[in-house]
């Protein structure tokens, strides 16, 4: 999926990725290069930007 965004994003834009982690699983994401956004009760929202210059 992040591939194909960054392969199909138009030049000049940014695409915010966002998903939810499970309580838990954060480093999977973060080993992506997905950053958290902390939840206490969920586990972490996930956010990757992808700039297509």
């Amino acid at each position: 999926m992040i591939q194909y965004v960054a392969d199909n994003s138009l030049p000049g834009t940014c695409v915010s990725l966002n998903l939810m982690s499970a309580k838990g699983k954060e480093r999977f994401y973060e080993r992506l290069d997905f950053k958290r956004r902390p939840s206490e009760a969920d586990g972490a929202g996930m956010e990757l930007v992808i700039e297509k210059r």
